[in-house]
């Protein structure tokens, strides 16, 4: 007959927790390892795709944030046609102040370059002198004797006002039929009449609509032409001396 072995349950049961030796005692307690905090670094790369292009985000008032994307085979085209002198270009950004310009690549207000190294960054924040400005840049090469070859053209981007705009001069435009009429504002025009019998000059006032052209509208919102009265001066010049826009 088989030996059949009985397992005592409540022996069974009991556990021994292992002894911690050397370490104090933390009942109640929980212990969390301390792991230092690594430094901030603004620095990253943006991806790549293999083709090439310049976009531009305005981040506010005095900040562009620019990044690109350089393709081999741009580059290799670029050092066919200047040949030798491929490797002493420098890798630039040319930046163009186009505020209220229609810009052509030629006609910019004025430029300023950035110049970089392609295998170290594909980004970079451009930091401004003025608020309210376009900006439209350019990926190239320029040579030592400044000549300047793109590679690509980024779209435009205005930056924001700092403050509110001095301006509160009202221009309108209405609207008949679907189809919109020439911008105008309403001019307040003072004439100076002369009474014959008394020799008195009394001041009388008329308002006028005054229509404006494209460059009108285009003068008055450059920084050129701040004021509204100087666009209107000369086309109120022959209704009187006194002109006041409303």
């Amino acid at each position: 007959m088989a030996k059949t072995s009985v397992i005592d349950i409540k022996s069974a049961r009991k556990t021994t927790s292992p002894k911690t030796s050397g370490s104090p005692k933390t009942a109640g307690r929980i212990t969390q390892k301390y792991i230092p905090k690594k430094d901030f670094a603004d620095t990253y790369d943006m991806p790549s795709y293999d083709s090439t292009n310049l976009t531009l985000i305005s981040r506010d008032p005095d900040w562009i944030h620019a990044y690109w994307d350089i393709s081999h085979s741009s580059v290799e085209t670029l050092r066919s046609y200047i040949s030798n002198e491929f490797e002493k270009a420098a890798y630039t950004l040319r930046m163009y102040d186009t505020t209220f310009v229609n810009f052509d690549g030629n006609n910019a207000n004025h430029w300023f370059d950035l110049d970089f190294d392609p295998k170290a960054t594909n980004n970079w924040y451009v930091n401004l002198w003025c608020d309210n400005a376009s900006f439209c840049g350019e990926i190239g090469l320029r040579l030592h004797d400044g000549r300047f070859f793109p590679l690509t053209r980024s779209n435009v981007v205005t930056t924001p006002r700092k403050r509110p705009a001095d301006r509160s001069e009202e221009i309108w435009m209405r609207v008949d039929d679907s189809s919109s009429r020439a911008p105008f504002v309403v001019a307040e025009v003072k004439h100076q009449n002369k009474q014959k019998s008394t020799n008195a000059h009394t001041t009388s006032a008329a308002k006028k609509r005054i229509y404006l052209s494209d460059d009108d509208v285009r003068a008055y919102y450059s920084r050129l032409s701040p004021l509204l009265r100087d666009v209107l001066a000369s086309r109120l010049a022959r209704f009187g001396n006194c002109c006041r826009a409303r």
